[in-house]
Order: C-alpha cells, then structure tokens, then sequence
C-alpha cells in the first residue's frame, strides 16, 4: 500500500484539561464499577502533561510494562482463573506563543489504554494489550488509532499454557487460526497437543524458533489498525478533532476490552 499524504486537521484545544478529564472519569465510573475514580498529573513540564486514571483517596498502585515504565493501574475485571487491570492516561501538549508566558491552551495529544494480567497480591502484572490513538504524530504512517499486543501475551511458554485461561484459550480456539500458521499448527495432532499435557517434556523455545520470523521479536512495535479508512479509499489515520470522539472512543474501546476478556476466559 503506497503511502498517503500523513496530514491531518489539528485534535481539539481545550483551556483547562482538568473539565476533559473530569468527563472521562465520569463516564467510565458506571463502566468499570468505581465511583471514586480520578485523573492523576504524573507529568508536568514545558511540553507536555500527562496524567492517568486512578482510585481517589486510595493508596496508587502501578506495574511496569516491557520497558521498565511504571504505569498506574486500577481493577478492571476478575475472572476465575486471573485478575485484570487497566491504564489509561491522557497527554496534553501547552499551547504557548512565547518562552516563559503560561499558555492559555492546551492541545490534545492521545490517550492510552494499557491492560494487564496478574494476582492482587503479585507486586508487578504482566502488559498484554495496548490501545492508543495519537493526535498529533504525523511523522510515520501508523494506522490511528490502534493495538498493540505485548510479546508476553504471545509468547507460549510452559507457564503460559499452564496457568493463563486467556492465552491457552486463544491458542486453542479454533477461531484465532487466521493469526497464522503457528496457532494452527499447535492444534493439530498427537504430538503438538503433547505440548499442552507435557510442557515441561516439550522444547517450546525451539518449537517458536522453528515457527516464527525473528523479526517478531519486536512484534510489540506492530500497529494494529483499529478503525481505519480503507473501505473509503482513505488512509489509515482516523482525526481525533472532538472532545465528543475522545469520549465515545474511549468508553467503546474498554467497554469490548471487558467483553473480549470475559468471552476469552469463559467468564
């Protein structure tokens, strides 16, 4: 596919992030069943302000992703087997025409869904999924917005398949086998499904080497297109240009991550 012109109309200004983020808690308090959810600054400088979702008047909790970055984290479903948790932050980027004046606009810049995986006792989960939708990169032709999936959430090891509902289900769900061929090889046969029985007898290192392009080791940096334009013969970089988009994306986009975990694990 060639690429399209990467310029876009300019995401929304707002004169005080803090009435953007009050709205979006707002709406995701019934969402994911906590009233006392807030928007925390964990970023304040000349070029950007970040800050993310949290439980007001509840001690932080937070995890690192596959970079070593700690991220703020709050309840977002439990199922039998596991529990799952959530991140969202939003970045604003200050207007300001002159060094040294304070700006008296703020220019959207995204927002962030980060999922992961883990115990409440477990001191760091494990990132599965990224959602983003960046408003003002127009340096690459990424699709926006878009998924990323983490590489431990692919990765199939002895303790995956041992102790993860969600992945073994979606290695052995007859549905996900247009992924590749890998997922439909491991469900076929005598000697892959000693995989799943014996995973400690089973060399899965070299079952993936022999399986998979090296090039996925960096798999985390692929784009999945969420909402793209193709069928319009447009590009793939839908404009973030109302506060109106910001709320409704944000709320269907989490709502179908809880539908899709609960479908997943069975739940």
């Amino acid at each position: 596919m060639a690429k399209t012109s990467l310029k876009q109309s300019p995401p929304f200004s707002v004169t005080d992030p803090s009435k953007v983020l009050n709205f979006c808690s707002n709406k995701l308090k019934p969402l994911l069943g906590n009233y006392e959810l807030g928007y925390k600054e964990i970023q304040k400088d000349s070029n950007r302000h970040i800050f993310a979702l949290i439980i007001k008047n509840s001690s932080s909790s937070s995890t690192p992703d596959d970079r070593g970055n700690r991220h703020q984290i709050i309840p977002l479903l439990s199922t039998k087997s596991d529990n799952y948790w959530i991140n969202i932050s939003l970045t604003f980027l200050p207007e300001q025409s002159k060094p040294k004046i304070k700006p008296n606009n703020f220019q959207f810049s995204g927002v962030s869904i980060r999922v992961f995986k883990g115990a409440l006792a477990s001191a760091d989960k494990e990132p599965i999924l990224r959602a983003e939708w960046d408003a003002l990169k127009d340096d690459n032709n990424h699709a926006q917005p878009h998924w990323h999936v983490y590489k431990s959430f692919q990765t199939a090891d002895s303790n995956t398949f041992k102790e993860s509902d969600f992945t073994s289900s979606l290695i052995l769900s007859n549905e996900v086998k247009d992924f590749g061929e890998i997922i439909e090889e491991l469900n076929l046969g005598e000697s892959q499904k000693r995989i799943f029985e014996n995973p400690e007898e089973t060399n899965l290192e070299n079952t993936q080497e022999n399986s998979t392009d090296n090039s996925w080791d960096s798999s985390t940096k692929f784009h999945f297109a969420m909402a793209s334009q193709w069928h319009t013969k447009e590009n793939h970089r839908v404009v973030l240009n109302k506060e109106s988009l910001l709320y409704d994306w944000l709320v269907g986009c989490v709502q179908y991550i809880i539908e899709q975990l609960k479908y997943v694990t069975g739940s």
